[in-house]
């Protein structure tokens, strides 16, 4: 399905089944059960990725090590423009 911001004109595609998703400040993903995708984005850069199961190489996280770091996910694709996204 699509639905279209009638404020800014933008038109996105809306997941038909269920979506397991992470937002933090401007990036996030959101993986599309049904449809077997995981969409990749960071709106401060202007980058929206829409990526099938096998395109994804690899998911990973680090944990804080102290109280003043921060928990970081990294994901690994087959994409040779953006092989690499950190949430």
């Amino acid at each position: 399905m699509q639905t279209t911001n009638n404020r800014t004109d933008s038109t996105h595609a809306e997941p038909d089944g269920s979506v397991l998703s992470y937002e933090f400040g401007l990036s996030g993903f959101s993986i599309d059960l049904k449809n077997c995708s995981v969409r990749l984005f960071n709106k401060e850069l202007n980058n929206f990725s829409v990526y099938n199961y096998c395109d994804i190489r690899e998911v990973n996280y680090t944990l804080p090590t102290t109280e003043s770091d921060d928990a970081e996910i990294c994901v690994l694709t087959e994409d040779i423009l953006i092989p690499s996204w950190k949430f």
